[in-house]
Parts: structure tokens; C-alpha cells; sequence
């Protein structure tokens, strides 16, 4: 009995800790040429580490774009790394990346039948700058999706900043995406568009006319409202709710209820999220930014009750100022076609889909993502 004892706590002593890297991503709105900035505390060397950045942003069929990630400031190195981009709703695209070694990458492709690009370039990222990275093309479709992932094994201090701004966008969002170890840490939606331009407070007339005329009307403050990036959910995805009502404000956010559902039967809100105050997976408190508005991400499993769900957001001081918005959630086509990492009919592709090997490290899906090639080969 001893014996087996000792056994087992040798047994526990061998199992690594779980890696406590804390991320924060902020700001929550940017102007064009604005800086992102990625804070990563308590990274050890050798976590797998992962960023997505992702543009989605309108274009005119035929006509060139370019989304462009300006001054990556890389803290520490990446090996054993790899560099993809996708892109969708093109007829081609480009990648030019000015590497912090001072080299470079150029390579450049033609959509498939979708309309969609991958390129991978694998390579050891030194820690630095990158001059500048482009995704540019010729437009397919009036919305165009940009992705770049940069992923490979940590090297460096523990604690840093990752920073950089977005240029060749003027209006849309850039979702920012961290996995550690082949688990999602942290995902930001942040809105792009020029800040609103301030209301300024009318300057009362010196005079004593006691009658006020009707442009001495106060200004009314814009409707509660409430709009989510998909109508229709792959279960298993996520989608974002985005929440426009007035600066710096507490709302009410939750999902409806459903007779019959079990609580884990619901879209839930996604951890960690700035600006999100949880009272339960499918209830929580937002306040709004300085521009008026809030993107909260909704996260669906395998669990998720295939249906049509009410998201409903609500001022607490006056329930009869409130908004809502539905998504369907449906069942995917299978796990042949997640295991290949292709994007599902309103679903997302998440960063390292492509590359298992260096998501999570295990033999096994890389045989069975191998399995599945060669079974569409043939």
C-alpha cells in the first residue's frame, strides 16, 4: 500500500502545471492607424503561443484591396513557427511580410473555387519588429475577410506587450485571437471606423424670453440597439453581438429563456471579455465604451441546443428601452470537414487550424488530418 503510494505521488509530481498566462487585448475601438496592444503575463518558455489577427471589411468586386498590420512589435521569439494567411472573398492574394531579421516574404496565389486563399510559410521568428505586413488582392465579393496568424514556440521574458496598428481599412473590425497550448485565451472584436464626432452642449443665449423655441430642443441620445455578425451558427462557433446605445453606460445582455432548455443548452458569453460584467453564462452586464457601443463574443459547443435563439439587451433603468436580435444555431456537415480546418457555412476558421502539429503536439491528429488529405485525394 505504501508501495502504490509512493507510486502515485511520483506520478502527480511528473505532470506538468497548466500554463497561467494571463492576456489582455485593448483598446476596445480604433481609428484607422490606430495601435492594438496584446499584454501577456506569466508565458512560460516553451508554450505553444498563437496570434490571429483578422480583418473583415467591405470592398467593390474588382477592384484592388489591402489589409495591412503596421509595426508587429514581436517581444520574444517564436520557433519552430509558421506564418498563415487567409483570405476570402478574393480572386487573388498577395502576402508581403518584412520580417524583423530583414528578410521578407512575398508570395502570391489564386482563389479556389470558393473564392478563398491559405498561404503557410514556415520559419523561426526572432523577437523585433515587423516592417510592415500586407494581405492585398483583387476583390471577389463586396466583403472581404483578411487573416494572419503567426504562431510557433515561446522564447523570452514572461511578461510584454505585443503592439500594432491596422492600416487599409477604413471601416469594419479586426478580431484579435490568442491561443496558448492549443487553447483559445482570449478573443477581442474591435470595431474600426472613425471615433463619432462629439455633441457639443449648447450655449444658452442671453435672453429672457421664458418660452423656449423648438431649436432649444435638447439633443436626443441614439437608440438602444442590438445586431450580431451572423444570422446563422455552425454549433461549435462563435458569433459576436455588437451593442450600440449611449457612452460609457451599463446594459443588460441576455439570452432568453427557452422552455425545456438545460443551462447548458444556451449560446453562452465568452470569459474574459472587456467591458462584460458576467451574472451567469447567458446574463451579463456591459458598459459601453467612450464611442457608445460594445462587441460581446457568444460561444457555442456540441451541447448547444440546435434552434433559433433571442440575444435581448435592455436598459436597466428603463426596461421599455431595449433591443434584440436572433441567431439560428445548426447542426455542421461532420468532423471530416473540421479536421481538414476549412471554414463551415457561417462559421470561423480559429488560428492553427491548419497546422494541429503545432496546436497541441499530438501525433495522432496529425495522422488523421494526413488520413483525411489523402481521402480527398482520391
Amino acid at each position: 500500500m505504501k508501495r502504490l503510494g509512493g507510486v502515485l505521488l511520483l506520478l502527480v509530481l511528473l505532470i506538468p502545471a497548466a500554463t497561467a498566462a494571463t492576456i489582455n487585448i485593448g483598446p476596445d475601438a480604433i481609428a484607422p492607424g490606430d495601435t492594438v496592444m496584446v499584454n501577456v503575463s506569466g508565458l512560460p518558455d516553451g508554450a505553444a503561443f498563437s496570434l490571429g489577427i483578422r480583418g473583415e471589411f467591405a470592398a467593390a468586386p474588382g477592384e484592388a484591396f489591402a489589409f495591412t498590420i503596421r509595426d508587429l512589435t514581436l517581444p520574444f521569439s517564436l520557433n519552430s513557427g509558421e506564418m498563415n494567411a487567409y483570405t476570402r472573398g478574393t480572386t487573388w492574394t498577395e502576402l508581403v511580410a518584412e520580417l524583423p531579421d530583414g528578410g521578407s516574404v512575398i508570395m502570391r496565389y489564386n482563389a479556389d473555387s470558393n473564392n478563398e486563399v491559405r498561404i503557410s510559410q514556415p520559419r523561426n521568428f526572432l523577437s523585433g519588429t515587423f516592417g510592415a505586413i500586407t494581405l492585398r488582392g483583387e476583390a471577389a465579393a463586396s466583403d472581404i475577410v483578411a487573416d494572419l496568424t503567426v504562431l510557433g514556440t515561446k522564447q523570452g521574458p514572461e511578461g510584454s506587450t505585443i503592439s500594432f496598428a491596422i492600416e487599409g481599412i477604413t471601416s469594419g473590425t479586426v478580431t484579435v485571437t490568442v491561443y496558448v497550448d492549443g487553447v483559445e485565451a482570449l478573443s477581442q472584436v474591435i470595431p474600426v471606423g472613425a471615433y463619432p464626432t462629439p455633441i457639443p452642449t449648447p450655449t444658452p443665449l442671453p435672453t429672457q424670453t421664458l418660452t423656449p423655441t423648438p431649436t432649444q430642443t435638447p439633443p436626443i441620445s441614439g437608440a438602444l440597439a442590438i445586431v450580431s455578425n451572423k444570422d446563422v451558427v455552425i454549433r461549435g462557433h462563435s458569433f459576436v453581438a455588437t451593442i450600440t446605445g449611449e457612452p460609457i453606460k451599463d446594459y443588460h445582455l441576455f439570452v432568453e429563456e427557452v422552455d425545456g432548455l438545460g443551462p447548458g443548452e444556451y449560446p453562452v458569453v465568452a470569459l474574459g471579455q472587456v467591458g462584460v460584467m458576467s451574472n451567469s453564462p447567458i446574463d451579463v452586464t456591459v458598459r459601453t465604451n467612450a464611442a457608445g457601443t460594445r462587441s460581446i463574443q457568444f460561444n457555442t459547443n456540441q451541447s448547444t441546443d440546435t434552434r433559433a435563439f433571442t440575444i435581448r439587451v435592455e436598459d436597466p433603468a428603463d426596461l421599455t428601452v431595449s433591443d434584440d436580435v436572433e441567431v439560428k444555431i445548426e447542426r455542421g456537415a461532420g468532423q471530416r470537414r473540421q479536421a481538414l480546418g476549412r471554414d463551415h457555412p457561417g462559421g470561423e476558421r480559429r488560428p492553427g487550424d491548419l497546422h494541429p502539429r503545432v496546436r497541441r503536439g499530438r501525433r495522432h491528429l496529425v495522422l488523421q488530418v494526413e488520413h483525411c488529405r489523402r481521402r480527398q485525394a482520391s
